[in-house]
């Protein structure tokens, strides 16, 4: 009985956790939930050329190793 009850409480609070996160969602007016996919689009740009870079890098390291290794 008492395993019932803790899954029910723990059943509400879910619900609770979700309806108040999607009520936050609805109270962001436009403006800012395009400001907010703006941000993640940018970090995201950002990420992906952080990540070219350190390729590029590892690229050219591994040809000047290949370059030292043969004759």
């Amino acid at each position: 009985m008492a395993t019932r009850s803790s899954e029910l409480v723990e059943r509400i609070k879910a619900d609770w956790t979700r309806a108040i996160q999607a009520m936050k969602i609805v109270s962001y007016s436009k403006e800012e939930l395009e400001k907010m996919k703006l941000a993640r689009t940018e970090s995201e740009v950002e990420k992906c050329k952080e990540i070219q870079e350190r390729e590029q890098k590892s690229k050219k390291s591994l040809n000047r190793r290949e370059s030292k290794d043969t004759p």
